[in-house]
């Protein structure tokens, strides 16, 4: 189907666009407003769909609005989702029309006929010193532009380009899953987005989406496959135990690279099942940086510091660096954990196959790693420096404290200046509910601790193994230590 397109240009003033149906619309998820003004410039009114090339766009049923300032295509105003019957979309100066468009919507949701396709009456120009001509009826079939730039490392061919006061909502709504959108530089405010499956998202330098403290959510929803890169994500209102980016009903496959996501509410990120959260600075956050559940979740090259700084949250249950849970084959890799208000690394409740390995956790409050009340884990060549000394009980005041979990290897790791070096506990635990433990009692067995260099001042203890309900109790039972240098 070939797209009407109206142009029509007016120096120096603004147009004020407006809308009348014969039939009632569903405006919901739209910025379009009656009385939005439109810069001054040529416009372009595009009834959908948009089908000129091998995209397909605008397929809601909807109509678009471009203006024509230097960037080809910049969408401006966007009214979806129209109701079936007859529309008429118009532009005003001064109080007088210049464009009328009306057309007709069929019951598939799409333009199924034009009619009057342009209704024009001349104008004068708005300011005495300049002239118009009189408006051009343009019928074309022109596909927007692509562009092709390079941001945050990667290199975006045909992205949709969304700037500072669009809504990136809309630009979602209004594309096809799969697409990659262009956060253009400068702060992007109370924006929130459910992405469609596939969809990327990649901030210039200089890209900053803020809640301001009252947008809850930066990105969430269920579309899977979804990427997020060079972005500053800021200041949303997420409550605890959520994410500011935040895998919420099940969304699977996410790829979470290169950001910085700073001073947000409860969790920075909060990954579900196929996440990949790499090369992050996630710092000042309210309960944790890190976060998730799920299976087959990457955690590498991030720098998690600082989270929890307000020290509102109980570091015994749920504040600090990161806290995994009901993870199965979660790899934590490469990190750099500090001066975190709570334990710098942590699985808790019913994790199995974890990884941890290369990372460097230094100055967190609680114990740098801590795996709890979960099962099999590897806690391989990490480095962990001066942890644990906010710890009120000593024996948890760790490099590295296993907490009633069988199954657990530990070697090649340096342990400078700790409270404690390794540290493994068993606390009465067994009113925990069953539907935590999916594998069986959390039990402290099979630990196989060897081949770590441990490096301690004088009254501490490189490494330990207790019972009771703070683990004050003497425990060897069924554990092989060769605890090293």
């Amino acid at each position: 189907m070939s797209v009407t397109s109206t142009s029509v240009a007016v120096v120096g003033s603004g147009y004020s666009l407006s809308w009348s149906t014969q039939v009632g619309d569903v405006e919901s998820g739209s910025p379009f407003v009656d009385g939005v003004v439109v810069p001054a410039g040529s416009f372009y009114v595009f009834l959908s769909p948009q089908d000129a090339s091998s995209v397909t766009w605008n397929t809601d049923g909807g109509v678009r609005v471009y203006v024509d300032d230097g960037y080809p295509w910049r969408e401006r105003v966007r009214l979806s989702e129209l109701g079936v019957g007859g529309h008429v979309i118009s532009a005003t100066v001064n109080g007088s029309v210049v464009v009328s468009v009306s057309f007709t919507m069929g019951g598939s949701g799409v333009t199924t006929s034009t009619t009057a396709p342009v209704s024009v009456t001349s104008t004068t120009a708005p300011v005495s010193t300049t002239s118009t001509t009189a408006p051009v009826s343009v019928t074309s079939t022109t596909a927007p532009v692509s562009t092709t730039s390079t941001t945050a490392g990667v290199s975006v061919s045909g992205g949709v380009d969304v700037f500072v006061g669009d809504s990136l909502q809309a630009a979602v709504d209004a594309y096809p899953a799969g697409t990659t959108f262009v956060i253009k530089a400068g702060v992007h405010r109370r924006q929130s987005v459910k992405p469609k499956d596939g969809d990327v998202f990649v901030g210039e330098p200089g890209a900053v989406l803020t809640g301001e403290d009252v947008t809850e959510f930066a990105f969430y929803g269920s579309g899977d496959d979804v990427t997020i890169t060079g972005l500053v994500v800021e200041k949303y209102a997420n409550p605890q135990q959520t994410g500011a980016i935040y895998s919420s009903n099940g969304a699977t496959g996410w790829v979470v690279d290169d950001n910085e996501v700073r001073y947000n509410h409860g969790i920075g990120i909060k990954a579900g099942s196929g996440w990949k959260v790499l090369n992050n600075y996630v710092h000042h956050n309210t309960q944790l940086g890190l976060g998730g559940s799920g299976s087959n979740i990457l955690v590498e090259g991030n720098e998690i510091a600082y989270n929890n700084y307000e020290k509102t949250v109980n570091p015994f249950w749920g504040g600090g660096g990161t806290k995994w849970v009901m993870t199965r084959n979660l790899v934590v890799r490469n990190n750099y954990s500090h001066d975190n208000y709570g334990p710098g690394l942590w699985t808790d409740i019913d994790n199995d196959g974890v990884l941890y390995e290369g990372n460097r956790v230094e100055d967190n409050y609680h114990a740098g790693i801590k795996h709890e009340i979960s099962y099999s884990a590897v806690i391989r060549n990490n480095t962990l420096k001066r942890n644990g000394f906010g710890n009120p009980h000593d024996v948890k005041g760790a490099g590295i404290l296993i907490a009633n979990s069988p199954n657990v290897e530990v070697y090649g790791n340096t342990l400078v200046g700790n409270k404690n070096g390794i540290g493994a506990v068993q606390h009465d635990r067994y009113d925990d509910p069953a539907s935590w433990k999916s594998l069986g009692e959390f039990e402290l067995k099979n630990l196989y601790v060897h081949d770590n260099y441990i490096e301690m001042s004088s009254g501490q203890t490189g490494f330990f193994v207790a019972s009771g309900p703070y683990g004050d109790k003497p425990l060897t039972t069924g554990l092989c230590a060769t605890p090293t240098r």
